[in-house]
């Protein structure tokens, strides 16, 4: 899956032992990347910011995971 080059890009793993170490510093880079970023690692898409992390859980017919997750 390509992702537009009009998406910031993250290298960083959100399920390892060192990012829960400490979070808050990648969180940061997150919500001020943008309102959506890649996870390269896991080709994915994220979001990190509260009002769109919000909008996205009740958007359940947009963002469905009836075909799974992960």
């Amino acid at each position: 899956m390509a992702r537009p080059t009009c998406i910031p890009c993250f290298e960083i793993d959100p399920f390892s032992t060192a990012y829960f170490d400490d979070p808050y510093p990648v969180q940061e880079q997150l919500r001020e990347a943008g309102p959506v970023v890649w996870l390269s690692r896991y080709e994915i898409y994220a979001v990190a910011r509260y009002e769109h992390v919000r909008a996205t859980l009740l958007d359940w017919r947009t963002f469905s995971s009836a075909r799974g997750v992960g």
